[in-house]
Order: structure tokens, then sequence, then C-alpha cells
């Protein structure tokens, strides 16, 4: 158990709001546990990140609809241009909209709490 000041206890504290932060307080935001989510920013998403996600396992629920799909690429090797098709589409979703839709998830399943930096 963490215990914050002498007033609020949590069960689970998750350090970090990225898609995998966000995803653990999704999980566990229905289980009965206190949770706090801890980030260093005053917004979810804005964050360095490639911008591609492949799905094997789909650890994270993406909306679909908010996403671009890609089932081939071109490369382009020594000035010529090769197709390359891809087995598994490659999704690329903007992160402030994966992070507000994943905060929407979190609070569905139980609003754990959030603090950010900027927040105390």
């Amino acid at each position: 158990m963490i215990h914050r000041g002498n007033m609020e206890s949590y069960n689970v504290v998750i350090i970090g709001a990225g898609p995998a932060g966000l995803r653990c307080a999704e999980i566990l935001g229905g289980t009965g546990l206190s949770v706090l989510l801890l980030d260093q920013k005053s917004s979810v998403g804005p964050k360095t990140c490639a911008g591609g996600l492949r799905l094997s396992g789909n650890y994270l629920t993406l909306p679909f609809q908010m996403t671009l799909t890609f089932r081939s690429h071109h490369c382009i090797l020594n000035g010529k241009e090769h197709p390359v098709s891809l087995k598994n589409p490659l999704h690329i979703i903007d992160r402030s909209d994966l992070g507000l839709y994943q905060l929407d998830l979190i609070k569905r399943h139980g609003d754990p709490v959030y603090h950010s930096r900027d927040s105390r």
C-alpha cells in the first residue's frame, strides 16, 4: 500500500501515462483496487513515439476508426523503388488521440486517479 501524505492511499501506483501505463490503468481500474496513475507531462499523449503499432497479441485496444492502416509499403534501395506487402497491416495513430481514447476507456472501468507533475 502506497501512502500519499496522511490523507490518501493506493494499492497500485503506475508511473507513466504512455500507452502501456494507460493500458495497465484500464485493466486494473475495474478490479476494486485503488489506482494512482502518475505522469510528468500535464497532458496525455504528446510524447516521442515512432507512430506505428504492430498488433501481434493485440495488447492495446485501438480505435481503428482513428487509425491509418497500411497493407503495403515502398522501399527505395540504390535509387530503385521496391513494393513490399505487409503480412500484418501497420496501424498509425496520433499519440494524443490514442491517449485520450485510452483515458476514456479507463474512466469506464473505474476511473483511477490521474496526476501529472503540473497538477501537484
